[in-house]
């Protein structure tokens, strides 16, 4: 059968692979269609399966049942497919592809009856990789894809470097979203994520730079590792009463973020939770937190005010580090430590009350404040202040006094001061 030419475009590409074929022979007019008909274009060849394998334009390389990827022990050289058209690849290197044979099958284990695509990487001679889902056409078959199968969760690393991905629709019937699953998305400005999604895995949006809001659902019910770390537009972002933690890094560098509003059954707030939220001006800690983790608010630059709840037991190192608008603080009695340099450098907290007497990690705790800062604790207290580890050396600047005798300075700038009332003495 007569093979039809109908992009001229690939004229020069085919009449190079005709000549490659006969050892850079030459061809009459009348032997094209015949010398055409023999390249192995590999159209239809190669058929869809669980998991897929693609090259850099979109052309689908291998299709494996979930049962001979398990018997493999290499994954295949893409040269190796009857749909691969070296032609196409002038300077392009093939260097490996985006998921491991390892990872490959841990996938398949966690995910039955899902469809996994996997992509090849290339080098060009100017020393940039490239992988197919930087291809808009085929980021934009994966999501029309993933809706026709009507999966009920997107897999780990499953739009991991679509760099040119704006917007995707996830469909209802999907409950989990796995970690690293949007990951280096960077021009993705929104998501919306169904009600019946309850776990959002680590690293799920991170460095999803252009991201500007998401809704979580109420279903979720933790705020995994580095979820949205480094999404540096988000401005807003709502946590539902279900939530029981915040994790580790969760918004780490969120630079727009200026205020959130964390529910009551929150219990543990992570390290570096907030690190960098640069903008962020307020936050509303509820009263069910236990712990607040090192770094969790470090270089909250714009941060003035916050609680610390009572069932708050211990203020992590660098907790507060470098916040530099924050004026008080109200430690209460509860909190039994507090971490190195937990509110060293900020610049502006003159006032810090203390209802308890916890342990201090270091004197720097809360150096590069300013020089009238002053630390307001019970007066049968200030013997023990006087003596204590650390706290000694504050107490020598003579910057700890007796509560008591400022209750109408804590009453203007909002403390609480019911503790101290019963401790003035009467003229």
């Amino acid at each position: 059968m007569a093979t039809r030419v109908i992009d001229d475009s690939k004229l020069q590409n085919i009449a190079v692979a005709i000549q490659g074929k006969d050892g850079g022979g030459t061809m009459t007019v009348d032997e094209m269609p015949t010398r055409i008909a023999e390249i192995p274009t590999g159209g239809g060849s190669v058929e869809k399966k669980d998991v897929n394998f693609y090259d850099w334009e979109g052309t689908l390389l291998f299709g494996y049942s979930v049962e001979e990827v398990q018997a493999m022990i290499s994954l295949p050289a893409p040269d190796t497919s009857p749909n691969y058209q070296s032609v196409d690849h002038d300077l392009l290197t093939f260097q490996e592809w985006n998921w491991s044979l390892a990872n490959i099958k841990t996938w398949i284990q966690n995910h039955e009856g899902g469809c996994l695509d996997v992509g090849a990487i290339y080098t060009t001679t100017d020393g940039q990789n490239h992988d197919h889902w930087n291809n808009p056409r085929l980021t934009n078959a994966k999501s029309i894809y993933m809706q026709k199968r009507g999966v009920a969760s997107i897999g780990y690393d499953a739009f991991y470097s679509c760099y040119s991905l704006t917007s995707i629709n996830i469909p209802d019937g999907v409950t989990s979203i796995g970690y690293d699953a949007f990951y280096n998305c960077h021009s993705l400005t929104s998501i919306n994520i169904p009600d019946g999604v309850t776990s959002i895995g680590n690293n799920a949006f991170q460095n999803c730079y252009s991201l500007t809001a998401v809704n979580i659902p109420d279903g979720v019910a933790s705020i995994g590792v580095s979820v949205f770390r480094n999404c540096y537009s988000l401005t807003a972002v709502n946590i539902p009463d279900g939530v029981a933690s915040i994790d580790n890094s969760a918004f780490y560098s969120c630079y727009s973020l200026t205020s959130i509003n964390i529910p009551d059954g929150v219990t543990s707030i992570g390290n570096n939770a907030f690190y960098s939220c640069y903008s962020l001006t307020s936050i509303n800690i509820p009263d069910g937190v236990t712990s607040i983790g090192n770094n969790a608010f470090y270089s909250c630059y714009s941060l003035t005010s916050i609680n610390i709840p009572d069932g708050v037991t211990s203020i992590g190192y660098d907790a507060f580090y470098n916040c530099h608008s924050l004026t008080s603080i109200n430690i209460p009695d509860g909190v039994a430590s507090i971490g190195y340099d937990a509110f060293q450098n900020c610049r502006e907290l003159y006032d810090i009350v203390i209802h308890g007497k916890p342990a201090l990690s270091n004197t720097n705790a809360f150096s590069g404040a300013p020089s009238t800062q002053k630390f307001y604790v019970h007066r049968s207290d200030l013997s023990w202040y006087e003596t204590e580890t650390n706290w000694s050396t504050i107490y020598a600047q003579g910057k700890i006094v007796a509560a008591a005798d400022y209750l109408d300075h804590l009453i203007s700038i909002g403390i609480d001061v019911t503790d101290f009332e019963n401790e003035v003495i009467s003229e």
